[in-house]
């Protein structure tokens, strides 16, 4: 596991510089005219559009290809139309969606109840910048949360994501429907990860975080971890080709992140981890659409402290939020939707779901399974900077059986 770690660690490096040899040339900036653009700054979609440009190899305005330049800016999630003129300058006219938005969060899951607010802000000063902060209140503990991404830094290609989160509350390990396991955990976390975009579509960064963590045992188990806190760095590699079609991206979206702890205390040996995810989503049979969702992750520890606390998404639907502690785990979901009416405001969509994993558990033994089918009703909003407004219905027979899942936007 070591040596594996060791070896991706090196060939994000050497990646990473044989994209850099080609990464540097001479950018084409033409003239560029916005109009429409009252919340966010025209020095942000003059950016914009000269990245699109410079994305497509475009040397002279006689080469530019206006739609897909007027689709490179709606990838930007900012805006609900675009429209691009070119004649002796480059002439866009765009219209903005709402970007300050107040998300209230709820679950309802067995014996869990949490409810919360979101502030989110997907344009903030204009620049396009995300920020979120928000706060969950509920009878297995509080957790408050605070996100700060800079796509751009300065308008140019350097990048920044920070995560500040504060959590006190019960975690309860399931096997099927029952409690096996728990213990009460207090978390801090700050997190920044800065990167540079090597090209448009790839970004390479290096990530570092320190966990403060404090436990105690929850009835009515009596594991009561030693506490412990660590640094944890490591690359963290993203490549996005995609493109916004509002109730869905179109094309391929890979991240990548490796860890290693260092200066840990409370014992246990220094871990390393993994976290893979690629995301495929396409239109098949007219408008409808194929989402397909690959994750793996795992950890070389087998210290209770450190396995992955997964659940309640993506190949895991159907299982209790952080219900599920494993040492490795690999999972597919695969999602059908259907438009069924499409709008001035936005889309509503239909279909079914099957999720499918398979996992380790931190003592080690065999692989196990888990199995989910569904189908969900959304509405993908075109005049509010939110992904999606959902419900979800399903049943895993290996864990909570039926179930019933509710999306606002964003998980959290």
């Amino acid at each position: 596991m070591r040596r594996l770690l060791q070896s991706l660690h090196a060939l994000v490096l050497v990646a990473g510089l044989a994209l850099a040899t080609t990464a540097a040339h001479a950018r084409f900036t033409p003239e560029v005219h916005i109009e429409g653009n009252s919340r966010t700054r025209s020095s942000y979609v003059r950016n914009r559009v000269h990245d699109c440009l410079e994305t497509q190899g475009v040397e002279t305005l006689a080469a530019v290809d206006i739609p897909a330049l007027e689709q490179c800016t709606i990838d930007s999630e900012l805006f609900s139309s675009v429209t691009v003129m070119v004649d002796t300058t480059v002439r866009i006219a765009v219209e903005e969606r709402w970007t300050l938005i107040p998300v209230p969060f709820f679950q309802s899951q067995q014996d869990t109840r949490r409810a919360g607010l979101f502030l989110i802000e997907s344009n903030l000063l204009g620049w396009g910048k995300l920020l979120v902060a928000g706060a969950t209140f509920g009878n297995r503990g509080n957790s408050y949360l605070l996100v700060l991404k800079d796509p751009a830094i300065a308008s140019g290609d350097w990048t920044v994501r920070t995560v500040l989160r504060r959590g006190d509350e019960d975690l309860y390990r399931y096997a099927e429907n029952d409690k096996v396991d728990g213990f009460q955990q207090q978390e801090g976390v700050v997190r920044v990860q800065p990167g540079y975009r090597w090209t448009p579509d790839l970004e390479l960064g290096w990530f570092g975080e320190y966990v403060d963590r404090h436990y105690r045992a929850a009835d009515p188990f009596t594991t009561d971890p030693v506490d412990t806190s660590y640094g944890n760095t490591g690359p963290a590699v993203e490549y996005d080709r995609t493109r916004y079609r509002f109730y869905f991206r179109e094309g391929h979206k890979t991240r990548l992140r490796l860890g290693r702890q260092f200066a840990r205390s409370g014992g246990g040996a220094e871990a390393a981890s993994y976290e893979l995810e690629h995301d495929w989503q396409f239109p098949l049979l007219g408008n409808n659409v194929l989402k397909l969702n690959l994750v793996g992750a795992g950890t070389s520890s087998s210290d209770l402290r450190d396995s992955l606390k997964l659940g309640g998404d993506g190949p895991l639907r159907g299982v209790e939020r952080d219900g599920l502690w494993v040492r490795h785990a690999v999972g597919a979901s695969v999602d059908y939707q259907v438009p069924l009416w499409q709008g001035r405001f936005g889309t509503w969509a239909a279909g079914p779901f099957a999720c499918y994993a398979r996992y380790r558990q931190p003592e080690g033994g065999g692989w196990q399974s888990s199995r989910a089918l569904g189908a969900g009703l959304f509405l993908y909003l075109k005049k509010i900077a939110l992904p999606g407004i959902g419900v979800a219905a399903g049943y895993n027979p290996d864990f909570t059986g039926g179930f019933v899942d509710i999306q606002v936007g964003f998980g959290f």
